[in-house]
């Protein structure tokens, strides 16, 4: 085997970024790849990004830029970022960089797999500016995959979730009417689950229900392999 390229997670919320380390390694372990190259926490100021977050601004690109140039300072080759909307930005910025970093993409990751299954129609599950924003609607779109939202009612209840699971408050009987609300939409559409907070509280194990922090995980120990 060809020698394994550098992985490097961008550390964001302290929650998020814990739950996607416990991904990696649980896929390090159940894959056997203990061989390979440790991975490389790479600090960042989640609270300045988060005041930025979720809207785009000069502000916030600037930031990022300096964190690429921090990963390649860290000989990075392959990026895991533990926040799906920052993504936006990501996408923004790397047009304008000299590093050849490559990024475990949560959208790229999700529609390859929809495509692969032949799926053209999704409901996405997030906080509410990813759920009424176009930026998904458009990337997926490009590739000919509608995103819908839910109705209005379960949007608000989907971003109390999320903040309820941010702030650490959230109870296990909301938690459970959160699992019962994927099971409804999944039972007849694909469903992406496109919010760290969520995937933390995600029980439902479908081919139907698309966990995009798991699809990072996956394609970032894929791109290392490559």
């Amino acid at each position: 085997m060809t020698e394994s390229r550098l992985l490097g997670v961008l550390k964001m919320g302290e929650a998020s970024t814990h739950f996607y380390i416990q991904l990696l390694t649980k896929s390090y372990e159940n894959q056997h790849l203990n061989d390979l190259k440790p991975w490389k926490l790479i600090s960042a100021d989640f609270e300045v990004i988060n005041s930025l977050l979720p809207y785009r601004s000069l502000e916030l690109e600037a930031l990022m830029v300096r964190y690429f140039e921090k990963l390649s300072f860290n000989c990075i080759d392959v990026v895991l970022i533990p926040n799906i909307t920052i993504h936006e930005t990501i996408d923004a910025v790397q047009k304008t960089l000299s590093s050849t970093i490559a990024v475990a993409h949560p959208l790229s990751g999700a529609i390859e797999r929809m495509l692969k299954a032949g799926n053209k129609t999704a409901v996405l599950f997030g906080s509410i500016y990813t759920m009424t924003s176009s930026y998904i609607k458009t990337v997926f779109a490009d590739e000919e995959i509608k995103i819908v939202s839910p109705n209005s009612k379960d949007m608000e209840f989907i971003d109390l979730v999320r903040r309820q699971v941010y702030y650490k408050s959230a109870s296990a009987e909301i938690l459970k009417e959160f699992n019962k609300l994927v099971v409804k939409y999944s039972n007849d559409k694909s469903v992406l689950i496109a919010c760290s907070e969520l995937s933390l509280v995600l029980e439902v194990s479908k081919d139907s229900v698309l966990d995009m922090a798991a699809i990072q995980v996956a394609d970032a120990i894929s791109m290392i392999l490559d």
